[in-house]
């Protein structure tokens, strides 16, 4: 049985206790999808990660959201991390890596590494996390030069969390010099030769850029948290009743069948986009072999594309909560509308015009600027 096999057959499991969400998923192994395979995880390639969490996100969206979050960012550690730094984070098991992108807090230089300060708020899965994929911006003492950001990941015991802030906090904490990547932001990661991953692990699978891979994350939680949305209204269909004259089973009313099948049709419309993203980004990540590496348009548009699908399934849900009819009948669906806009008021999703208009510059020729490119 494949592990996609084994998510479709937890999802009934799933939709009688989610609230158990996260023990089975520990249980059947889905923290450590992305480990790579010499510290004990499974290592898969992208395509199957994302059906995975699309498939655990259709019987439990919030708990599939909380596992994409928490085992995606080692995908990133496997790849841009040299063995030393990989070895501490994989060596005790499957990290809860809580992400962010965005640079935040300052960082000075020291003799054993770095001192970092600063609060990073906003971060999901912040609360269970184990470690933290951060970015933050360093100052070199006596340089007039702006700051440049960093790359860095930090242990729980190094910050303080803030309840109900979805944030932490460190202060003056030392972060190792292994665990720290100068002059790189997670936005624009570079990769014109071989990948640290890549040469430690053998595979293509961690040769890839990081903007993609975050926000197709993100859409699978999404598309898998709309196809159990449409399940659910499904169910209303084939079971309830028109709430207004002319009365009868909603299955025979033809606006109730339009409805349906217009949901049916843009949640599996985003669903083959999402998987045509995952089948480029492992095509991308393959061209390290060949000569071509990961592009830095490419990475933009797979990350258009994926924030496309996320558009198209959030647009079939807000469909199915407007017509679902009374509240008591719809509450499930709510609370599935509820999990999917956390996943989509995610920061890496509003941002549309900033990579559309850096994903033109690069297919015009213009010269890249700023952290992110």
């Amino acid at each position: 049985m494949t592990l996609v096999d084994r998510a479709r057959e937890l999802r009934p499991l799933l939709l009688e206790r989610e609230a158990d969400a996260d023990g089975l998923f520990e249980e059947a192994g889905f923290d450590r999808m992305l480990v790579p395979e010499r510290y004990g995880g499974l290592e898969l390639d992208m395509p199957t990660f994302l059906r995975v969490v699309v498939e655990l996100a259709r019987g439990a969206p919030a708990g599939a959201a909380r596992l994409a979050r928490a085992a995606g960012p080692a995908l990133l550690v496997a790849t841009l991390f040299a063995e030393e730094a990989q070895a501490e984070i994989f060596g005790s098991g499957a990290p809860r890596c809580a992400a962010v992108a965005a640079p935040a807090g300052a960082a000075r230089r020291l003799e054993v590494g770095w001192e970092l300060s600063g609060t990073f708020a906003g971060i999901p899965g912040a609360a269970d996390a184990t470690h933290l994929l951060g970015q933050a911006l360093a100052f070199e003492q006596g340089a007039d030069e702006p700051p440049t950001p960093i790359v860095f990941v930090a242990s729980r015991a190094q910050w303080a969390a803030r309840p109900g802030e979805g944030g932490l906090r460190l202060d003056g904490a030392v972060i190792p010099a292994h665990l720290v990547l100068e002059d790189l932001s997670l936005l624009d990661v570079d990769v014109p030769e071989r990948t640290p991953g890549y040469r430690l692990h053998g595979s293509p699978r961690y040769a890839g850029r990081a903007m993609a891979c975050l926000q197709a994350q993100l859409t699978a939680v999404v598309v898998g948290a709309a196809m159990a949305a449409v399940d659910e209204y499904e169910r209303l269909v084939r079971s309830e009743q028109v709430p207004l004259p002319p009365l009868g089973p909603r299955r025979l009313d033809p606006d109730y069948q339009r409805w349906l099948g217009a949901a049916i049709g843009r949640v599996t419309a985003a669903e083959l986009l999402l998987d045509e993203v995952a089948g480029q980004y492992a095509e991308a990540c393959a061209g390290i072999e060949t000569g071509e590496p990961f592009s830095r348009e490419a990475d933009l548009r797979l990350t258009m594309m994926g924030r496309e699908a996320a558009r198209l399934a959030r647009s079939a849900v807000d469909e199915i909560v407007r017509t679902a009819g009374a509240r008591q009948q719809r509450e499930p669906i709510e609370r599935i509308a509820h999990d999917l806009l956390t996943g989509w008021s995610h920061p890496a999703i509003p941002a549309d015009e900033d990579v559309a208009r850096r994903l033109a510059g690069e297919r015009l020729g213009l010269p890249a600027t700023g952290w992110g490119r």
